[in-house]
């Protein structure tokens, strides 16, 4: 299965039913403002559930990423950035998968698409991505969340 989820944030109902999570990732969304929230790990449900959040400057090159425990639902808070996305199929392993944070590195080509304030992306583990890309040849000063929902 390869999908990677793009759609407006008032629409992220309509996506309750691909996991149990989900609907509490909504009801948090719908409790709390994640522009007031400070940059780092805020914990919803122990490590079932939790989000970041984090400031950067977008960049002209960065890292295609995957994750094996964990789905990403992210969102833009501030700012705008490119994101790359590829079917991890299609790529090839740049380093060995740490466990301990969840991620491996890959080489591949990827699609972008262009995301902003009124967005989510939903990325499962065959969805390599690529974030905090420059739009253009701009860097972008960047505030995003990105929710991890444990697969199981």
């Amino acid at each position: 299965m390869f999908f990677v989820i793009v759609d407006k944030i008032e629409n992220f109902g309509t996506y309750l039913d691909l996991h149990k999570t989900f609907m509490r990732v909504f009801d948090f969304l719908k409790s709390n403002d994640l522009n007031k929230l400070a940059c780092g790990h805020h914990i919803i449900d122990g490590d079932n559930l939790f989000v970041n959040i984090d400031a950067y400057t977008t960049q002209s090159v960065q890292r295609l990423e995957a994750h094996r425990r964990y789905i990403d639902i992210q969102m833009v808070l501030q700012g705008v950035e490119k994101m790359g996305y590829a079917h991890i199929g299609y790529t090839n392993p740049k380093s060995t998968y740490d466990e301990a944070k969840d991620i491996v590195f890959l080489d591949g080509n990827t699609d972008t698409l262009t995301v902003d304030a009124t967005m989510f992306l939903i990325f499962y583990p065959q969805d390599a991505h690529m974030p905090a890309l420059n739009v253009g040849n701009h860097p972008q000063q960047v505030k995003k969340a990105v929710f991890k929902v444990k697969i199981t």
